[in-house]
Order: structure tokens, then sequence, then C-alpha cells
């Protein structure tokens, strides 16, 4: 018997130019449910790269593209804070890029992790989070400046300063940069984005143009060296809840009925940390996920039993794979992975 473990809310997420990206969130949602079909794992979030949520692939952009060696090549590349969209209330967020090398495919699916509890920059995980909590769009421009020492920031400003910290607390001492304005990108698209017009204002105005290049440069690289020094912020909470199988049926038990079916039981010992606003499910089901039984999980250490009914005899005999799903409220930081 295969066992999966799936933590609330760790699933699924995507973004174009990097495989990993950050943000924040804070609402309740499902992992997973149950229909008149069967057992059904849904997928909360996507990458809104087809333009899916508010016909709109992107949050906010930075005309301003930074250049930095990356384990001693160079490069540079731009800074968008993505929209990732929630499927299941039909809300849009913003995320940023948290890892610059790494590409994707577009519409790829990602899970959530607790900062601390990711495989990928985990040590960085308290400046990670200071930086979202502190950058922009989280405050203000004003605010943002003016906690950097910098007057008349500008969105655009922000947004690459932002990226640039959260790029750089993410890679360490792997990633420096060499210029932090060494392309302005003035072709973009009102279609594509929720805060096009913040954005583009610096177009607008003329501010976005090589006389001022010297300008733009000193306010990123200010912003920046303030988000980078920031003291570490530890977790509100552990906000996705804690799951693990202790142990499981090493073969599900088979019980045939007078009509030719069969009861497949299966048992697990599961060890869960709940808040009194989460619901915790685990959740039995054979491979076509027609067949399948629930059941409550409640906070710590328990064994449970779940016995799926009245299974056809070639299905009986197929891989039982058990889950833990369900609900709680968040808000917090989040690495989407």
């Amino acid at each position: 018997m295969k066992k999966s473990i799936k933590r609330i809310l760790s699933l699924l997420m995507s973004c174009a130019m990097a495989a990993s990206m950050l943000g924040t969130v804070a609402f309740a949602d499902e992992s997973s449910k149950s229909s008149d079909n069967g057992y059904e794992a849904t997928n909360s979030y996507v990458l809104n790269y087809d333009g899916t949520y508010d016909g709109c692939k992107w949050q906010y952009f930075s005309l301003y593209w930074p250049a930095f060696t990356y384990d001693g090549s160079s490069d540079y590349t731009q800074s968008i804070a993505f929209t990732l969209y929630d499927t299941k209330n039909s809300e849009g967020f913003w995320t940023y890029c948290t890892d610059l090398k790494t590409g994707l495919d577009a519409n790829s699916n990602f899970r959530r992790l607790n900062l601390e509890d990711s495989t990928y920059a985990a040590a960085g995980a308290g400046l990670l989070r200071s930086i979202v909590l502190k950058g922009f769009p989280s405050v203000d421009v004003d605010v943002l400046g003016k906690a950097a020492g910098v007057k008349d920031l500008t969105v655009g400003e922000a947004v690459a300063a932002t990226q640039a910290a959260i790029w750089k607390a993410a890679h360490g001492d792997a990633l420096e940069y060499t210029d932090f304005c060494s392309y302005i990108d003035t072709q973009w698209s009102s279609t594509q984005n929720v805060h096009f017009a913040e954005c583009n204002a610096e177009i607008e105005s003329g501010y976005a143009s090589a006389k001022n290049e010297t300008t733009i440069e000193a306010h990123i690289e200010a912003v920046y060296n303030y988000l980078i020094n920031l003291e570490p912020t530890a977790p509100a909470g552990v906000a996705v809840s804690n799951a693990s199988f202790i142990s499981w049926s090493e073969a599900p038990v088979l019980v045939k009925n007078d009509d030719g079916t069969y009861d497949v039981t299966v048992e697990a010992t599961v060890d869960v940390e709940m808040t009194s606003t989460d619901t915790l499910t685990l959740t039995a089901f054979l491979e076509d996920k027609a067949y399948f039984a629930s059941t409550a999980l409640s906070d710590d250490q328990h064994e449970y039993s779940l016995t799926i009914k009245n299974v056809p005899a070639k299905a009986a005999r197929g891989v039982v794979t058990i889950a833990i799903d369900g609900k709680q409220t968040v808000s917090g930081v989040f690495r989407f992975d």
C-alpha cells in the first residue's frame, strides 16, 4: 500500500522565470473534497499565467532590470509581482520569485510550504519573511522610501528593490548584483497587469529614461540595502498543520460480501497538530478514486481504521492510497514550491 501525505493548503502554485515563489495569503480554503464521483484533491492555487484572474497575468512590474552574476555567470532579468490565482475562492494575490535561475512551464502547479519547512533557502526564512512584510507592496511606496532614506521612490523602483532583496536572501553568496538598472523596459500591456496605471506612470511622466538611470539605480540600491539588512522575523505560528503518518497497514484487508463485492480495510496511525479552526480528514481511496472512505482527524497521535465498502472484485485488488487533507485558516508569508 502506498502512503500519501498532503498537508493542508500545501497545494499548488506556479510561476514564470522561477521555480518557486514567495507571497502572503490570508483566507480559508479546502485542499480536498469528496463528490458523488469519488475522492478529489483540489488544486487550490495556479499561476495566473494565461490571464485567468481578471484577465491579468501580473500584479506589479518593474521597468528596471538588474544585472547580476550567479555562480560566476552574468545575466540580467525583469522583476514582476506575479498574480497567483486561488481557484476555490476566485481570488488573486501577489507573489515574488525566489528561485532566480530555474525556469518552469506555464500553468505548473505548486504546493505551499511554511518558509522554515522548505528545503530551499530555509536558512534565510526569517530574512525572507522580513523582506516580504516590510517591502513593497506590503507597505506603501512612501513608507518604504522613508524607511530606506529615499525621497520620491517609485513603484517600479520599489518592485525591483524588493525582488532583488528576495533573490539575494534566497541565493546568498552565489548571487551578486553588478547593476541595479541595467535595462529600462517600457513595453508593457495594460491588459496584463492589475496595477498597470501605477507602474506605467513612470513611462508617462518620462521618468523611466536613460537620463535618470543613475538616480533610479541609486534608489533601488538604497532600498535593497535597507531590506537585505533587516532583522529576521520569526513566524507568527505554524500555518500549515503538521501532519504525518507514524505507521500504516502493510497490506489492505479484504472481506468478501455475499454479492461478490469486497470491503477493503486499512489502518494507520496519524499524528497531527491542529488549531481550533482546522478540519483535517484521513481518506483511503482506490486507484480510480471512485471508491473511498474518510474520517475526521483529531489533534495528537491516534490510530484509525478505514473501510471502503462494496468494492467490485477487480477494483478491490488495486493500490490503496491514504491521504491527509482538510481546511484551515491561514495568514502569513509562505513559499510556493
